[in-house]
């Protein structure tokens, strides 16, 4: 049997209504663009499956339509019932938290009964596959998602090893999120308005928008994770030291990370490199990172694509107190 290829996508943005069952929720204008476009970002796959909630439904229609193929439905892979919605988002973040921690919510579908259908609509694919689904069913089966760098691209992301809920010899394409796109955007709001429409942070994001608490219970979920590669190769330390978040830095590495991995792509970064970075964070941030990381065991010299060292950076950006540093330690 061949390599097969699967692309997880989460549906995009929705119109957030507190009122209405989340179910019934449909895309925002926002998120009808953004699924046109994905629609021709991703690789020609001969089979379309989705969610048969609204949003998914219209995140998968122009994938389906523009690889010329039916749109199949799946209630499968429809996200986890939650019965009625909760006060306010704050709430629902909190028991989402609870949730995929392994604590019952009243009224919510159980974990066993959720990852149970999930795992058997994905064990059921016999070809490539495009899968549309939802941001707390995926979290919930980490193992449904890429972990491990197989080596080749693929699609404009990174092929991954086979998940153990996959078929056999099945590999996965992980789409860069709507959210993602944002952050490296620096679109606060727009990171900010799909999180209150109930996206879920995987650990990539979690470490890219400092949510050190999602963070620390994803490493717990999975310790794998924290050596876990982006769509667009980079490890969650490259994304927490290039957007200046501290604690997420730490927690990474208290986990194992390695502060010597270079990335796969973003010009082939080391950790250090994203650190003395200033573009998206203060010189005094950068100092700080640099420091933790050096401490962690960092190379000093370690040079990025091109052979910039995190001293070049901090030459160029005129960050003093970073120079001494790293002067000290060359």
């Amino acid at each position: 049997m061949g390599s097969l290829v699967i692309a997880f996508v989460r549906h995009a943005q929705v119109e957030l209504r507190l009122d209405a069952p989340a179910s019934t929720w449909v895309l925002t204008d926002d998120g009808r663009a953004a699924a046109e476009e994905l629609a021709l970002r991703l690789p020609p796959l001969p089979r379309v499956l989705t969610s048969p909630e609204p949003k998914a439904v219209a995140t998968a229609e122009p994938i389906a339509r523009a690889n010329g193929v039916e749109l199949v439905v799946d209630e499968r892979l429809r996200e986890v019932e939650r019965g009625a919605n909760l006060p306010s988002y704050e709430d629902h973040v909190a028991a989402v938290g609870r949730y995929l921690a392994g604590e019952p919510v009243d009224g919510w579908e159980s974990r066993e009964q959720a990852e149970r259908r999930f795992r058997e609509a994905v064990a059921e694919l016999d070809g490539d596959a495009v899968v549309v689904t939802h941001g707390t069913v995926l979290a919930l089966c980490p193992r449904a998602r890429p972990r491990e760098l197989a080596g080749d691209a693929a699609a404009g992301g990174l092929r991954r090893r086979r998940p153990a809920t996959c078929p056999p010899a099945a590999e996965v394409v992980r789409v860069i999120s709507e959210l993602m796109q944002a952050r490296y955007r620096n679109d606060v709001a727009a990171v900010e308005r799909l999180r209150m429409a109930g996206h879920v942070l995987d650990v990539h994001e979690a470490a890219a928008v400092g949510d050190d608490d999602r963070l620390r219970a994803l490493l717990d979920q999975d310790p794998q994770l924290v050596d876990a590669w982006s769509a667009d190769g980079a490890q969650p330390l490259h994304f927490a030291a290039y957007f200046g978040h501290l604690p997420c830095v730490r927690l990474l590495l208290e986990h194992g990370a390695d502060p010597r991995q270079h990335a796969h792509g973003f010009n082939e970064v080391a950790p250090i490199n994203a650190a003395a970075a200033s573009g998206p964070k203060p010189n005094e941030r950068c100092t700080e990172l640099v420091r933790v990381l050096l401490e962690a065991g960092a190379d000093p010299a370690a040079a990025q694509g091109g052979g910039a060292t995190a001293l070049d950076t901090a030459r160029f950006t005129g960050n003093d107190e970073l120079v001494a540093l790293l002067e000290r330690h060359t």
